[in-house]
């Protein structure tokens, strides 16, 4: 079965992808550093920062357990710029990042999403971010229309239907 997914941006220039390391700051103090990793996702997927790669994992298909994508393509709508794929793996698909920057146990990740299903597999999990390459299950998901960090996090309140951009 395919599953459509799209990465969105508005054209104002809000950032689809922004990875920001925050230093250990002292108790009261604001301050927050320039992104170490920001992808604009307007037709190509260079970082304005440098240092970092978002690449397509390969095309479907593959060997049983590997993201592929068997569709890709660059798009605009109301929400703005958008790049979305299809998958026909059980494991789904999308991007991989690199980077030569080094990431901490602290940071922050602001993405722009949508699912054209509510439930996009048998279990009703969609992984949205793989935290650590696939070693583990532990990630941020989509579960039949609620966000979950898993293991153990919490989980929406709300539910949220296919195609709407989330943020």
């Amino acid at each position: 079965m395919s599953h459509p997914r799209k990465l969105l941006l508005s054209i104002a220039g809000l950032m689809a992808l922004l990875v920001a390391l925050f230093p250990m700051l002292p108790s009261g103090a604001v301050s927050v550093p320039p992104p170490t990793m920001s992808f604009a996702l307007d037709g190509n997927f260079g970082s304005s920062t440098g240092g970092a790669t978002l690449t397509p994992v390969a095309n479907c298909p593959q060997a049983s357990g590997t993201p592929c994508n068997s569709s890709t393509g660059w798009g605009s709508d109301l929400e703005g710029d958008y790049w979305t794929w299809r998958s026909t793996a059980s494991v789904g698909g999308g991007l991989r990042l690199t980077s030569s920057a080094p990431v901490g146990s602290t940071y922050t990740m602001a993405i722009k999403f949508s699912f054209s299903s509510v439930s996009q597999s048998a279990t009703g999990y969609s992984k949205i971010i793989d935290y650590v390459n696939r070693t583990t299950d532990d990630g941020f998901y989509f579960q039949n229309g609620k966000l979950k960090f898993y293991p153990g996090g919490t989980t929406s309140a709300s539910t949220y239907a296919a195609n709407r951009v989330l943020d």
